[in-house]
């Protein structure tokens, strides 16, 4: 192959390329001679494409071993890995091209193979590091941005015409692209949640909650400060993940464990502070430009059915809920009703037969995104104890009731005794 390209080397000299009409120069080889070289060429080629993307990704994943910053442009991080795999790229497009346009059609196909591999190998290596202890490094924040930034080029490199990547193949590359930027964003996310998880337990059941949901404020500001350095498009995904799942985790501590609150002043307080958060929320991520806008009367409507006195109004509150969030269950409603303390066990299992009537009853042909399917509820077995109303069974199920609500209150007394929130699963019923 290194003779063709002398030859060719040789006719595009500007001393001799106005004298030869290479249309009617014949074929040296024959044609099975000369597809058996094509063959060996592209073999050659993707091996040595190969080693140079190993070599390259090998050296990156040094640097994170090393623990080494990755480099700045501007105000973004940036791996260095995406212009070398470019400039790899490119160069094998170049010395394909040089030889003839048909060579450099085979050879299309290959380069698409082998971005694949490369990216699939860089996906499994990413999460390597990721699942390891190395989270724990001051530098994991960075290196995460700076891999996810690195999609950008190799999504530029996916569309390059010069690389004819089309169809399934391409398709393909997209799924692991796309896979590639949610681990980036998973990552991120679950670095930043498992610091504030200590803060959204005593968001419920701390004496001081006003100043816990300022100080899990002010930790989403210091993280969201540190996002500057991620591409802008990747940017925006961020602050509308980490809004989602803020209210996310601020719906699962009232739900999975719920205080129930005794009398109207306790419920209107827990109300005003639960709409005065989701003001702050609301408007904070507004400001930063958040795409989960569904998700801002959420807190202000589990605030008006905390604060509702009567059932009616917890009724209606409960079912206009339910028309927004379609994927609110039976059991979310049971753990919503355990917070108002100002209803007893009948009036709650009456007020739950009215609302799933209404709610058979209306139909709701717009389906909101799933959000209370991702909550496991407090156990609602206080609720329907006791429906069975015959034999053994229900002796028993009377019994056992009895035994555990006898236990309840004794640990709900010592609770008040000592001036602390009784757990949820030991309130008396």
């Amino acid at each position: 192959m290194d003779f063709f390209l002398q030859c060719r080397r040789i006719l595009r000299d500007p001393l001799i390329q106005g004298h030869i009409d290479e249309s009617k120069l014949q074929i040296l080889l024959p044609p099975r001679t000369i597809e058996q070289l094509e063959r060996t060429y592209v073999e050659c080629e993707e091996d040595k494409l190969e080693t140079q993307l190993e070599k390259s990704l090998d050296l990156e994943v040094k640097r994170w071993n090393d623990r080494k910053e990755p480099v700045q442009e501007g105000r973004y991080y940036l791996s260095g890995l995406e212009k070398d795999v470019t400039k790899i790229f490119i160069a094998s497009l170049k010395r394909t091209a040089k030889i003839s346009e048909t060579m450099s059609c085979k050879m299309a196909p290959c380069l698409g193979r082998k971005l694949q591999d490369f990216l699939t190998r860089y996906h499994n290596l990413v999460v390597e590091y990721t699942v390891t202890l190395k989270k724990k490094e001051k530098c994991f924040w960075n290196i995460t941005i700076a891999n996810i930034n690195s999609i950008l080029a190799f999504r530029n490199l996916l569309e390059s015409k010069d690389l004819r990547i089309q169809g399934e193949t391409k398709e393909t590359l997209n799924h692991v692209l796309h896979e590639f930027e949610t681990l980036g964003y998973n990552a991120l996310l679950q670095d930043l949640f498992e610091k504030l998880k200590p803060h959204f337990k005593k968001l419920q059941h701390g004496k001081d909650r006003k100043q816990n949901c300022t100080e899990i404020m002010d930790n989403v500001m210091s993280c969201i400060s540190s996002l500057k350095h991620l591409c802008q498009p990747y940017y925006q995904v961020m602050i509308s993940k980490i809004h989602s799942q803020m209210v996310l985790e601020y719906v699962t501590q009232v739900l999975e464990n719920p205080v129930r609150l005794e009398n109207s002043i306790q419920l209107k307080f827990a109300a005003a502070q639960m709409a005065k958060n989701a003001d702050k929320i609301k408007f904070y991520f507004k400001r930063k430009g958040s795409q989960e806008i569904w998700l801002d009367p959420l807190l202000n409507q589990l605030a008006n059915i905390i604060k509702a006195l009567n059932q009616e109004d917890t009724i209606n509150e409960i079912c206009t809920l339910a028309e927004q969030y379609t994927d609110l269950s039976r059991e979310h409603i049971v753990a919503i009703l355990h917070i108002k303390g100002n209803i007893n066990i009948h009036e709650a299992r009456s007020a739950l037969e009215k609302i799933e009537y209404r709610r058979r009853h209306r139909n709701i042909s717009v389906r909101s995104r799933p959000l209370f399917s991702r909550i496991t509820p407090f156990s609602s077995d206080w609720l329907f104890r006791g429906y069975r109303r015959h034999g053994v069974d229900f002796c028993c199920l009377n019994i056992c009731g009895f035994v555990q609500y006898t236990r309840n209150m004794f640990i709900h007394l010592c609770c008040k005794l000592v001036n602390v929130d009784t757990p949820p699963k030991y309130y008396p019923h």
